[in-house]
């Protein structure tokens, strides 16, 4: 009876690819089986690992405003660093991030500029931005 019932409920969804030694038997094996079915289904498709882990840390009670900020703060993804301004945007968010006054950061630029580091110390301050906003997210 429970073989019978299975097999009219897969041939309403277009199961054909399961044998016989597959097919559920009796009642228990019936629910078993549905439930994995129903597990395998349930799982979330995601567009990126990026959206996965955004799902995650909402589910665990992260706030997702807070997320966004520190998403839109730090976006040094494709930056041209060619430019003398971006370099000195990169050094600074890096120095405010490690709690440096806006006088004293405005002074270090000097100094990097001056002696002709600028763009150095940004393509460092920008791989440390980037790793500083991996922790955040996490």
């Amino acid at each position: 009876m429970v073989t019978n019932f299975y097999d009219a409920i897969a041939e309403k969804l277009g199961w054909e690819d399961v044998t016989d030694e597959e097919k559920p038997k009796d009642v228990e094996s019936l629910i078993d089986y549905f439930s994995k079915i129903i597990e395998e289904e349930s799982k979330p498709e995601y567009a990126s690992d990026e959206m996965e882990a955004l799902d995650n840390f909402v589910k665990q009670g992260g706030d997702l405003s807070k997320y966004l900020t520190i998403e839109t703060e730090l976006n040094f993804d494709n930056i041209d660093l060619d430019d003398e301004a971006n370099q000195k945007l990169v050094v600074k968010q890096l120095l405010k991030s490690k709690g440096f006054s806006d006088k004293k950061i405005e002074k270090q630029i000097e100094r990097y500029a001056d002696a002709g580091l600028l763009e150095d110390e940004a393509n460092d301050a920008l791989e440390d931005l980037k790793e500083i906003k991996e922790q955040q997210k996490q």
